[in-house]
C-alpha cells in the first residue's frame, strides 16, 4: 500500500512537472474536445499551468472572435483522478475538469460575435446581422458521448443591415442536453420583433431549429425584407421559419 501511494505521488510530480514545462497552445486541443471543435484558442501565452489566450469561434467559414480568457492549473484536483483549471472569463471565475468521467465546464461567461448566428443559419448570411452574443454556461459536462447541463446564450442589440428596425430585439437561446445531442429553446426577452422556436443538434449534424416570427404593424414594413430571408409568411405579419 505504501509503495502505490509513493509511486502515486511520483507519477503526480511527473505530471505536474510536464504542465509547468508544456505550452499554453496546448490548451486549444483541450477546448476543442470539449466543445466538439467549434471553440479554439488563440494568442495564447504561458504554459498548460498558468497562462492566457484569445478564445475564437470556429465557424464553417472563418473563426470569429469571443473573449479572452486565463487559467490557473489546480494541483489539488489530481486526487480525485482529474485535471482541472481554473479559468477567468470576462466577470467570471470557472472551471474546467478533465477526467474518467468526461469533460466539465463550469461557471464561464463568454462574448461572441453575432455574425456566429450567420454560421448556423445560413439564409442569413447576408443580412448584416450586428449585436453582442452573451453566453452564460453554469454548468456542462461531456461523458461519453452524452451531454449533461444548461446554457443560455442571448443576443443583445439584435439588428441588421437589411431591416430599417435598429436594434429589432434581445431573445435567448436556451441550451439543455439530452444525451447523445442537445434541446433548443428560442424566446424574446424584448422587441417589436417576437421570435419564438425549439429544436435539437447533436455533433456531426447540423443545427435544427424552427418556429414563429411577428411583428407590430408599426414595424412591420421595415422588418419585411429581414423576415423574407429568415422564413415564409402565414399571415399577417407573421411568418414561419426553419434552420437546418
Amino acid at each position: 500500500m505504501r509503495r502505490r501511494y509513493r509511486w502515486s505521488l511520483i507519477a503526480a510530480g511527473l505530471l505536474l512537472g510536464g504542465a509547468a514545462a508544456a505550452p499554453a497552445s496546448l490548451m486549444d486541443l483541450v477546448l476543442a474536445s470539449a466543445s466538439s471543435g467549434q471553440l479554439r484558442l488563440a494568442e495564447a501565452s504561458g504554459s498548460v499551468w498558468q497562462g492566457g489566450g484569445m478564445l475564437y469561434y470556429q465557424g464553417e467559414r472563418e473563426a470569429l472572435p469571443s473573449s479572452r480568457l486565463a487559467w490557473r492549473f489546480e494541483p489539488r484536483a489530481l486526487r480525485s483522478g482529474e485535471l482541472a483549471w481554473q479559468v477567468d472569463s470576462p466577470g467570471r471565475q470557472g472551471r474546467l475538469a478533465l477526467g474518467v468521467r468526461g469533460v466539465r465546464l463550469e461557471q464561464l461567461s463568454l462574448e461572441l460575435p453575432a455574425e456566429v448566428i450567420a454560421e448556423a443559419a445560413p439564409a442569413w448570411r447576408g443580412a448584416g446581422l450586428g449585436g453582442v452574443l452573451a453566453l452564460q454556461l453554469e454548468s456542462w459536462r461531456w461523458q461519453r458521448g452524452q451531454f449533461e447541463g444548461q446554457l443560455q446564450l442571448d443576443w443583445d442589440g439584435a439588428s441588421a443591415n437589411v431591416s430599417t428596425v435598429r436594434p429589432f430585439g434581445r431573445y435567448r437561446l436556451s441550451v439543455s442536453g439530452t444525451g447523445k445531442g442537445v434541446g433548443l429553446n428560442l424566446a424574446t426577452l424584448a422587441g417589436p420583433l417576437t421570435l419564438q422556436g425549439g429544436g435539437q443538434w447533436q455533433p456531426g449534424t447540423r443545427l435544427m431549429l424552427a418556429g414563429n416570427a411577428s411583428s407590430t404593424s408599426e414595424q412591420a414594413e421595415g422588418l419585411r425584407p429581414l423576415l423574407l430571408l429568415l422564413g415564409r409568411p402565414s399571415g399577417e405579419n407573421q411568418y414561419t421559419w426553419q434552420l437546418k
